[in-house]
């Protein structure tokens, strides 16, 4: 409890950098752009190789490119409008990644953590961007202190 109280206390007194957000949005945009492209053109033989139906394969790659231009669409319209698009591509490329994690490299966790750094990061950067959406830190008002005067029980 003393350590939240700590970082609370210091988190005012940090500079605030508003655009550090594209720090983690570009790369996984950029990640999952290059990995639709991979894709197309679209053929049934490549969904056969990876052991996917034509229409999942097709769902993915589209849901690929979607994604990684919502991602970054979504960090410069401003608003509800841009959160909402930036929480709605974040959580698909996380479905995505999850998939793509079942499907071709389904291993016992450990294995998973140890040998696929790459969709891990992806998940959780994902995840972090869906949770988060377009969100700043605002820094707490100041309290004023509480008046001694008051009474405890409510007057009757």
């Amino acid at each position: 409890m003393q350590i939240l109280q700590s970082i609370n206390s210091a988190m005012p007194k940090l500079p605030s950098i508003q655009p550090a957000h594209w720090l983690i949005r570009i790369p996984i945009a950029g990640v999952i752009l290059q990995q639709a492209s991979f894709k197309f053109p679209l053929t049934a033989l490549d969904a056969e190789a990876n052991g996917l139906p034509f229409f999942l394969w097709a769902l993915a790659a589209i849901g690929e490119v979607g994604a990684g231009l919502g991602l970054l669409i979504g960090g410069l319209l401003p608003g509800r409008v841009g959160d909402i698009l930036t929480r709605v591509s974040a959580a698909s490329i996380a479905i995505i990644v999850m998939g793509v994690i079942y499907v071709v490299y389904w291993a016992p966790l450990g294995d998973i953590l140890i040998a696929n750094q790459l969709h891990i990061l992806l998940l959780v950067g994902a995840l972090f961007l869906m949770l988060r959406g377009n969100e700043t830190y605002k820094r707490p008002a100041k309290q004023e202190p509480a008046s001694n005067d008051m009474p405890l029980e409510p007057a009757e």
